[in-house]
């Protein structure tokens, strides 16, 4: 796949697009708290808002941070 050895911002941007291109309905940075079915939709409770919806991507991602080492003294 293209997506192996590419740099972090042109996969952003392919994603960007293909989000624009298709018009998805991103919710980002929003605790997910519980999913229901109803029977040809989902009904999704987050933090934020309750949606409705008849598919759910649930993608989940840890970001690394680095810690700064603590030096005695200093």
């Amino acid at each position: 796949m293209w997506f192996e050895e590419c740099a972090k911002e042109d996969l952003l941007a392919k994603r960007n697009e293909q989000v624009a291109e298709k018009q998805l309905d991103i919710r980002e940075f929003e605790k997910l708290l519980e999913i229901r079915r109803k029977d040809k939709t989902l009904e999704v409770e987050s933090q934020k808002e309750n949606y409705k919806a008849r598919r759910v991507i649930l993608a989940v991602a840890r970001w690394a941070i680095r810690a700064k080492p603590v030096l005695k003294g200093k």
